[in-house]
């Protein structure tokens, strides 16, 4: 398991005997880890870590210092390379995926551990691909040459490139998520319409069945290994809670294993998915959840959101504090715009490096759709965005100050000029671009929220979250975005900063997100409640 210390992005690993229910002394210092993997003698772990100077992959020995551990040779991870590991079927192979930056080049490589022999399975590939072994077999989900995604099949003992064949071919209007290799059979999680599905599907390619769900929701990949029929997933949506079922795969029953007692009974609520026409006539999809009978008046406090980067697909999720907010009689609204994956591979181009605009675009026609059909008012509506999300709420905040009545930054990206500079800017630059090349900096300068705060514009209530201790996302982009809205805005409206320095480490990041969540909530409520 991982601990953080007060809210650093350094993670150490620590190792517990389940069986004797303790804590051993092995303990992996302060790194930035992906991931580590217990070998199946119980003796060995490995593990993968990654810095700014580069990365690597190693083997632990329980009950050794960490100083002794062993640094698997024949693979390097360069700066601004990342590696993810994970263990064959039968724990004989360690697999090993490689990625340039956070969305760029693959390398996928498997180890045997009896031999220390490294197997190539390919380099350079421009496409989102992974790997599992089972059987002698490497099973291959992989965009490459099929933007919705497909599975490829090749031996384990020639599993290089060439040698791929097509398993299971690409569905029309499905984007395919995840492969699982469980109970002998391969299920595929497939993403339709921003919904969840689960096709189960023999080792030969032939269809054999799907899970079915009641209702919109977020379902996980099921889990389980090759030779057991048991295994497990979960399902969640925005008013219900995370849970996890035990699942049969021959007999495809099913059963609630846990449940978490949170009081909160889903028929209470409403969810829908509303499809609006973005600047360039694009159909955008968005999930909207608010209590039963609601009246649509305009006046609902609404919070609208998105995230539109690194193909990644926004999906329904359980919250508690949105479930809370609900309860007050606010409503609350997820956009999936371009950029995300919830398309496949051209969606997320669509919103990627120079088509960035357009990711914003899709945000700002969201917030106009809710005001058209009455679900709020420009005095009722928040836009939130988090992160990497926040680059398309502050370009909305820009460049259509009037949209909204309060916008929420948290831990947010706002100067696209200098954020390639950061500690993890150089991975993300694939995605987004980087000022340091000359044709990328005119698009990345347009679109920048710093540096396109106009003098006397008229901007909604904002407030910014950081922290001192985030390494990732440096806490001057929101000081810096702060001080310019403040120095610039024309609305009289406040500009507020939330920062939480060292000090504020020491009651705990539960107590630190807790008042977090407590604030949000209640500057979104003063601003948003129609008096």
């Amino acid at each position: 398991y991982e601990i953080y210390q007060h809210g650093s992005e350094d993670n150490s690993i620590r190792f517990y005997d389940v069986d004797r229910r303790r804590d051993l002394p092995d303990d992996l210092p302060g790194a930035r880890y992906l991931r580590a993997v217990l070998l199946p003698d119980g003796k060995r772990a490995c593990y993968s870590s990654y810095s700014e100077e580069g990365g690597q992959i190693a083997i632990h020995i329980l009950g050794t210092p960490s100083a002794h551990d062993r640094k698997l040779k024949g693979i390097e991870i360069a700066p601004g390379q990342m590696a993810k590991l994970a263990l064959s079927e039968d724990g004989k192979q360690l697999i090993i995926r490689r990625t340039e930056g956070a969305s760029g080049l693959t390398d996928i490589y498997l180890y045997e551990f009896k031999t220390g022999r490294l197997k190539t399975v390919v380099e350079g590939l421009a496409a989102r691909t992974s790997v599992g072994v089972a059987e002698g077999r490497v099973y291959i989900s992989t965009d490459w040459e099929a933007p919705l995604g497909r599975v490829l099949v090749a031996s384990l003992d020639q599993p290089e490139q060439e040698n791929w064949r097509e398993l299971i071919a690409s569905r029309r209007g499905q984007v395919l998520e995840s492969v699982s290799l469980v109970g002998g059979k391969l299920f595929v999680r497939y993403l339709e319409d921003v919904a969840s599905r689960i096709v189960s599907f023999a080792p030969t390619g032939e269809e054999l069945g799907e899970i079915r769900f009641e209702g919109i929701g977020t379902v996980s990949s099921i889990n389980g290994e090759w030779d057991s029929t048991e295994a497990f997933f979960t399902f969640e949506s925005f008013h219900i809670p995370r849970t996890i079922y035990r699942y049969d795969t021959e007999s495809g029953q099913r059963s609630i294993l846990y449940r978490p007692e949170i009081p909160v009974d889903p028929s209470n609520y409403h969810l829908q998915q509303a499809w609006y026409r973005s600047k360039d006539g694009t159909r955008i999809p968005m999930f909207i959840v608010h209590k039963k009978g609601t009246i649509l008046n305009g006046k609902n406090p609404t919070i609208l959101a998105a995230h539109g980067s690194f193909g990644i697909s926004v999906t329904p999720r359980f919250s508690v504090p949105a479930v809370a907010w609900l309860d007050g009689g606010g409503m609350f609204a997820i956009a999936s715009i371009r950029g995300g994956g919830e398309f496949g591979k051209k969606w997320h181009e669509a919103g990627k490096q120079a088509n960035k605009q357009n990711a914003v675009d899709d945000l700002i026609a969201a917030a106009e759709w809710l005001i058209r059909e009455g679900y709020c008012s420009h005095e009722t509506l928040a836009i939130e965005g988090n992160a990497h999300g926040a680059i398309v709420a502050g370009a909305l905040l820009v460049q259509r100050p009037e949209l909204a009545k309060a916008v929420i930054l948290g831990l947010p990206i706002l100067d696209m000029l200098r954020y390639q500079n950061d500690a993890m800017g150089a991975m993300w630059a694939d995605e987004f671009g980087s000022a340091d090349d000359p044709e990328q900096f005119k698009y990345l300068y347009a679109l920048s929220p710093y540096h396109n705060v106009k003098e006397g514009a008229r901007y909604p209530t904002v407030l910014l979250v950081t922290s001192a201790e985030s390494q990732s996302i440096p806490a001057y982009h929101a000081m810096k975005m702060t001080a310019m809205l403040q120095a610039k805005t024309g609305s009289g409206n406040p500009i507020m900063l939330r920062y939480y320095d060292e000090s504020d480490s020491s009651e705990g990041p539960m107590a630190r997100a807790i008042e977090n969540i407590v604030d949000a909530n209640l500057f979104l409520l003063k601003q948003l409640r129609q008096q």
